[in-house]
């Protein structure tokens, strides 16, 4: 009820304070139409979380020198694909060449991460000659709240209501909300015009959020510095206690009425300024901030999970096929050398679909484990309420890798690999998950695929590869490659006698995408973050937000390579590649052998350290540079 309340005193303060300066300014003598020319400003942004570009035109209706009624078109987009569009009307008025009064309202069109709302911004203003200071309000027109998904407790952390029962697991459900809330922000700021007019401001802002969501209170600061009468650069900093610490760099463009850049002080000379508004934003490019919250929908005692099998190092529990359904209950778990290829063949007699259940501690594994269609493997904290964590320790197989031929439906989620050899091959297989696993190699590769038939996920896992030589190789099988995932995973190889690569895919007919991977290579040969290889087909690989370092530290021989291709087509766009080489390195290579390979760049970052490098070396192919691209430290060469 407050807010309702708020919201409507709010409104009708804007509404009187823009009448009366609209009656204002239509009442002045010398009134004409189009009184000047508008001003647009053009802006591109850069931060700790978050590109953006923006633009904002202010166009006068009517007015003379004193005031004038304008109309404002903005908008924004980020990196992070959040957005807003605005359309807005204010007035503003100068008195005696001494101060300025504005009011306005605008009807932003936001676009956060996962939803889309419509809020009303209404503010008012005030100018002096070096003075100046806003108050915006925020206020949510229609749905302030959206339902985004559901959970069990233990997906989001909460273990009070989860229990087990024998092979079963019992929850509660909860449902993520995501909301926005009325708000308001205020900021002033002030001219140094002894300093080339720097402007510095600061403020804060408030935001009253619905639900369970935690209120949002935070500041705001930066500077203006105007470079010349067109140019300005700004820097502004907002700390809340949601979204934490937000740093932007910006370059503004402006044309127009406004082009001086504050170079001139009087007050009728800044009707056309830009509004500062949607300071508690600066960390996407959306106008409103957006939080979440879980909260508790009543329902419980909900199965979860079934199938379950029990292990632990703690246990003294033998698991005796004899015994049936009685082996590895939660109450009653097997012990970890239980956990073994024999075992797990005659669980899956018993009870087909498995999910094995292992607390922290060492499974040793004498030779490789060979998973069944529609088993599972979940790595769970001490008394299995949670996921296993870094924090809590992993449950470690010692020794060898696993191994999924001939299998579907399978899960493999946060364990720790200690394996000699590959830590997981994956043959004539479909439906498989591998996420938030630590994959420790030695003398092998990190993961290895072959003949896969529908699609594979392999999220947020390490790997750390030691005198191996590839992250992920995806060959053809009797069936090709549908479709593989591979995204927000890190890499860690180094083969100092030989060669390295990030991933490597000999695939036919394939879909493979690739985001947000960091791969750290070193190697003494040959290294490259991508080799597309020579077998035919329509082989796509999509890499996005990736940061490759490439590191060939051989002799003179040795090369670094980016993209190495023999077919196939490659889309990369947003990615870094900091190639280094005591030879050569080349940003994208193309050795044709077959069907043409193709490469689409776009806002790729390619960085050379290198007695030798260029940019591509194009025997063959065809390179599409659709722009954005930078190449640092390169020779342009190409064949």
């Amino acid at each position: 009820m407050y807010n309702y309340c708020y919201s409507i005193c709010c409104r009708v303060i804007f509404s009187f304070c823009i009448f009366s300066l609209c009656a204002s300014a239509a009442n002045a003598s010398d009134v004409n139409a189009l009184p000047f020319l508008p001003r647009l400003t053009i802006s591109g942004g850069t931060g700790n979380s978050n590109s953006q570009a923006d633009a904002d035109a202010m166009i006068p209706l009517f007015g003379n020198n004193s005031g004038d009624v304008y109309t404002d078109l903005s908008g924004q987009y980020g990196s992070d694909k959040t957005w807003f569009g605005s359309l807005g009307l204010g007035a503003r008025q100068a008195f005696n060449n001494q101060y300025l009064i504005g009011a306005y309202g605008f009807f932003d069109r936001d676009q956060t991460l996962d939803n889309r709302w419509l809020v009303f911004n209404p503010g008012i203003e005030m100018m002096a000659d070096h003075w100046d200071g806003r108050i915006n309000g925020y206020f949510p027109v229609g749905p302030d709240r959206r339902i985004q998904g559901q959970y069990f407790g233990d997906q989001i952390g909460l273990t009070n209501k989860e229990y087990f029962q024998g092979h079963s697991q019992y929850d509660g459900l909860y449902n993520k909300e995501t909301v926005i809330g009325t708000g308001a922000d205020a900021d002033i700021g002030y001219i140094f015009s002894n300093f080339k007019n720097l402007h510095i401001h600061g403020g804060g802002y408030y935001f009253t959020m619905p639900g369970l969501a935690q209120n949002i209170i935070g500041e705001e600061a930066g500077f203006d510095v105007p470079l010349n009468r067109y140019i300005a650069l700004s820097l502004d900093d907002s700390h809340d206690n949601v979204h934490h610490n937000t740093v932007l760099l910006t370059l503004k463009l402006s044309m127009g009425s406004d082009a001086s850049h504050h170079q001139d002080l009087a007050v009728s000379d800044r009707l056309l300024v830009p509004i500062r508004r949607h300071v508690a934003t600066l960390y996407n490019s959306s106008g409103i901030p957006e939080s979440s919250s879980f909260f508790y929908t009543g329902r419980n005692n909900v199965l979860e999970k079934s199938n379950l099998w029990f292990f632990s190092q703690n246990s003294s529990e033998n698991f005796n096929v004899s015994n049936g359904m009685s082996n590895c209950t939660y109450e009653h778990p097997c012990n970890s050398i239980s956990f073994n290829q024999n075992n797990i063949n005659d669980i899956n007699t018993i009870n087909p679909g498995a999910n094995f259940y292992l607390n922290p501690g060492s499974y040793n594994l004498s030779d490789r484990l060979v998973l069944n269609s529609n088993q599972s493997i979940y790595g769970r904290n001490e008394d299995y309420h949670l996921p296993a964590s870094s924090q809590s320790g992993y449950p470690t197989f010692i020794g060898e890798g696993f191994d999924i031929k001939n299998a579907e439906n399978i899960n493999i989620s946060n364990i720790s690999i200690d394996a000699v050899g590959t830590g997981i091959e994956v043959e004539d297989s479909s439906n498989i998950h591998i996420m938030n696993n630590m994959i420790n190699t030695h003398n092998g590769n990190g993961a290895f695929f072959r003949g896969i038939n529908t699609e594979i996920y392999i999220n947020n896992n390490q790997f750390n590869i030691h005198n191996g030589e590839t992250g992920i190789n995806i060959e053809s099988g009797n069936s090709g490659v549908t479709s593989i995932n591979i995204s927000h995973n890190i890499f860690n190889i180094a083969n100092p006698n030989g060669t390295v690569f990030g991933l490597v895919t000999y695939s036919g007919n394939s879909m493979i995408n690739l985001d947000y991977n960091t791969f750290n290579l070193s190697g003494n040969e040959f290294a490259a973050g991508v080799v597309s290889g020579g077998y035919e087909g329509s082989r796509v690989i999509n890499a996005s937000h990736n940061n490759f370092n490439i590191d060939a530290a051989g002799d003179s021989t040795a090369n670094a390579y980016g993209l190495f291709l023999y077919s196939g087509t490659v889309n990369a766009d947003n990615n870094q590649f900091n190639l280094q080489s005591t030879g050569s390195a080349t940003g994208i290579r193309i050795y044709d052998i077959g069907s043409p390979a193709i490469v689409n760049i776009k806002d790729n970052s390619f960085n050379f350290n290198a007695p030798n490098s260029q940019h591509e070396e194009n025997n063959g192919g065809v390179i599409n540079d659709l722009g954005g691209n930078q190449w640092n430290n390169g020779l342009i060469l190409q064949n």
